[in-house]
């Protein structure tokens, strides 16, 4: 897939070149979960498309590798979600070989459940099928805003992305930034996605209508 250019490169580049607001930063993503919610191949103005909420995931598209590094930010500041080339459609693929083979995601900013039981490589007759639903997405989301306000990507704190899958499969979310900007009520917002199951977690129905009132 093409994507347009954007000279502001994407959200972690550009908060990394400039001072935002902390209203600047929700506002960004604000875009981000509007985009789970509704998607079209053109990236239309994410923001835009509030009125069209749960049209995604209501019909099994899921994104799939929701991070920093595929949210880009336009020339008005506002956030665009992209890279839905590496998104899956669930009823095609779920329970297949290629599904199992091809999920995609930064290790850093996925699900849990997308990995295998621990110890990894433990002999099985059966080939592990990820639990992949729109709740994965959800739960990137959750480290899209812990890193989008503090400035720090998951698991800061450790440096190998072995060390950092050794974590999440023993259930250890990210650790929290000791940052000003993220208060008390983002760092409870970030582990409502977080929830330890798919079900715990909030829609982006929920998230769109929520963020806007985390201060």
């Amino acid at each position: 897939m093409i994507s347009p250019w954007m000279q502001n490169g994407n959200i972690i580049s550009f908060l990394q070149r400039e001072t935002l607001s902390i209203q600047e930063r929700v506002i960004m993503l604000q875009d981000v979960a509007a985009g789970l919610t509704y998607r079209q191949w053109t990236m239309p103005t994410i923001y835009s498309l509030l009125t069209c909420v749960r049209a995604v995931h209501s019909q099994g598209i899921i994104h799939g590798d929701l991070t920093g590094a595929n949210i880009l930010i336009d020339d008005t500041r506002r956030a665009r979600l992209i890279d839905f080339g590496l998104s899956s459609i669930k009823a095609m693929f779920e329970g297949t070989s290629y599904w199992s083979s091809t999920v995609g995601g930064a290790i850093r900013w996925r699900a849990p459940e997308l990995l295998p039981p621990w110890p990894l490589g433990e002999s099985t007759s059966v080939e592990f099928v990820p639990d992949f639903t729109v709740a994965c997405d959800i739960f990137s989301f959750g480290n899209v805003m812990l890193h989008a306000i503090s400035d720090r990507r998951p698991y800061f704190n450790l440096r190998y992305e072995t060390s950092v899958l050794m974590s999440i499969c023993h259930g250890t979310r990210p650790k929290r930034p000791l940052v000003p900007l993220l208060t008390d009520s983002h760092w409870d917002f970030i582990n409502w996605c977080w929830g330890d199951t798919p079900s715990a977690r909030p829609c982006a129905a929920e998230v769109l209508s929520a963020i806007s009132d985390v201060s």
